[in-house]
């Protein structure tokens, strides 16, 4: 059986595939030749913390990080965060593990820090 999938992430229509339940409610069916994996099992979790203040604008939390979209917001300084927070990397994929329904996240472009629930 052939179809036309749609690409829910990003709604355009991808060429001709065999398709499959991809046993995910939200995603529908996929191509027959792609798989489904757990985000924590193709990907490392960054574990690097900080307790150092800075005035500079590069510290994120999760109200900073717009809903579906992987945009920031906002960015702040750290001088009145009382915890340490976590470190990140430029290329390191930001994810609100809080509440993953909310499906916060972004793709870093520089090197920062963000809070502690956001990995």
């Amino acid at each position: 059986m052939q179809d036309y999938g749609v690409n829910c992430l990003k709604g355009t229509v991808m060429q001709a595939y065999e398709l499959k339940d991809s046993r995910v409610d939200w995603m529908g069916s996929i191509p027959i030749h792609w798989g489904i994996d757990r985000l924590k099992d193709v990907s490392h979790l960054r574990d690097e913390k900080t307790a150092t203040k800075s005035s500079d604008e590069d510290y994120l939390e999760l109200e900073d990080l717009s809903q579906w979209t992987g945009k920031i917001l906002n960015k702040r300084n750290t001088l009145e965060v009382a915890s340490q927070v976590n470190i990140f990397y430029e290329g390191d994929v930001l994810f609100g593990k809080l509440r993953p329904y909310l499906a916060k996240y972004s793709n870093s472009e520089h090197s920062s820090a963000a809070y502690k629930s956001m990995t």
